[in-house]
């Protein structure tokens, strides 16, 4: 009985651990933003760099940086033309 707790509970801790390791999508999108923008924090640096994976961030900054240049395009197109 004793050791079926501590094993239920050790358990309970490992799922804690590594459900707060995985870095979530708006997490990776505010990191990408953060890092365009040049905000980033030292502390969110570091989790990126040990909790995120590479993959997530390239695509999520590549399609960050497309819509912030068609964005752009836009904005100045729509300017000029008024």
């Amino acid at each position: 009985m004793i050791v079926e707790n501590k094993i239920s509970h050790n358990l309970q801790k490992m799922r804690k651990t590594v459900e707060s390791n995985n870095t979530g999508f708006f997490a990776v999108v505010a990191s990408v933003l953060a890092g365009i923008f040049g905000v980033q924090s030292h502390k969110n640096y570091e989790r990126d760099f040990t909790k995120g994976t590479f993959i997530s961030y390239l695509i999520v900054g590549i399609v960050m940086v497309a819509l912030l240049v068609i964005s752009l395009f836009a904005l100045v197109k729509w300017v000029s033309s008024t």
